[in-house]
């Protein structure tokens, strides 16, 4: 029996057979309600303290003039980062310096195919392939970042998206499982509908057209992530909820 499947058997039995089951968002407590009789809490994924540390984002540091778009995280499929390179083209028609930056690693989407994709699409010298990257390494990136878009289709949680905006950047994120549950649209970040690379081209360059609204929604970004998903936060949500349980059964 492979690794896999005795991980999905054995989540199989927990969520048939748990009293209590924490989820990330919503949309996956959702998902598993029918399958379970167990109380379902929902408690976010904390980001990691050093990109609380960075926060302030000196927007005004940068000197080559070009904007800059980062897409991070693992480049599987459902990550959606074709849609970001189908968009490229459109948003390059109105701001010819842009740059994206990709990072992460390769699975079911190789490397030559991403490079050639944007060869395809003759915007291969404005993307930027840093392959993997340390934590230390990829907060250095963003803070050289105008705004971070998580193009995903399929996101149970969304980690780079609250990570941007731990670090006060602006995130366009696609309107999908928990990505739209951490954006408030306008607000904390920008939504675009999944799959629709001319949306998220257009909110791609009204955002980098305005220095203004990104820093207005980078604040209200970092302010919001403080508040929800800071490790001590979470932390502390963790610990009430074992209490109470604790408690319920004495």
């Amino acid at each position: 029996m492979s690794t896999m499947a005795i991980f999905r058997h054995f989540e199989k039995y927990t969520i048939k057979n748990a009293s209590h089951i924490t989820v990330d968002s919503r949309y996956i407590g959702e998902i598993i309600s029918p399958l379970t009789t167990a109380k379902i809490h929902r408690i976010p994924n904390c980001v990691h303290s050093d990109f609380f540390n960075h926060s302030k984002v000196d927007y005004d540091s940068k000197t080559d003039g070009r904007l800059t778009i980062a897409f991070f995280g693992q480049l599987r499929r459902e990550k959606g980062l074709e849609i970001l390179m189908d968009a490229l083209p459109l948003i390059r028609e109105k701001i010819h310096e842009v740059v994206l930056k990709v990072i992460g690693n390769t699975t079911e989407l190789s490397m030559s195919k991403i490079v050639n994709r944007s060869r395809y699409l003759g915007v291969a010298n404005n993307v930027a392939f840093l392959g993997w990257m340390e934590w230390d390494q990829i907060i250095q990136e963003l803070r050289n970042t105008d705004l971070v878009v998580t193009p995903s289709i399929y996101e149970p949680f969304g980690c780079t998206v609250v990570e941007g905006m731990a670090m006060g950047l602006p995130v366009l994120g696609s309107r999908t499982g928990g990505i739209k549950e951490n954006i408030v649209d306008g607000e904390t970040g920008v939504l675009f509908e999944v799959g629709n690379s001319k949306d998220l081209a257009e909110k791609a360059i009204w955002l980098l057209k305005e220095d203004g609204l990104r820093k207005k929604i980078g604040i209200k970004a970092a302010e919001y992530a403080k508040r929800a998903f800071h490790p001590d936060v979470v932390a502390a949500q963790h610990l009430r909820l074992y209490q109470s349980i604790c408690s319920s059964m004495n």
